[in-house]
């Protein structure tokens, strides 16, 4: 009785493995520049949003100094009434 030993990899089961590995690779290529695509989307949100935050971040110092300026007129005219409404009851 002789015992034969089959090798483990034919040629078939080369082949399949071969194409296992193509395929393999082809969807992580496909997985891969859909990342690279999303990364690059990202990056240019990411840069118009830093652009927005400065945009804004200018209007609120222009709105705070508006509201500073208002303010001060504010008290300016009402230094000015009281100053008016003293003298008048004297």
């Amino acid at each position: 009785m002789t015992i034969t030993i089959q090798p483990l990899l034919t040629s078939m089961n080369i082949d399949k493995l071969k194409q296992l590995c193509a395929n393999q690779l082809a969807t992580l290529d496909t997985r891969l520049a859909a990342l690279l695509a999303y990364c690059e989307q990202l990056r240019l949100e990411n840069q118009s949003l830093h652009a927005r935050e400065l945009e804004l971040l200018a209007e609120r110092d222009g709105l705070i100094q508006n509201n500073e300026q208002a303010r001060t007129r504010i008290d300016a005219m009402v230094m000015r009434l009281k100053s008016l409404e003293n003298s008048n009851e004297q």
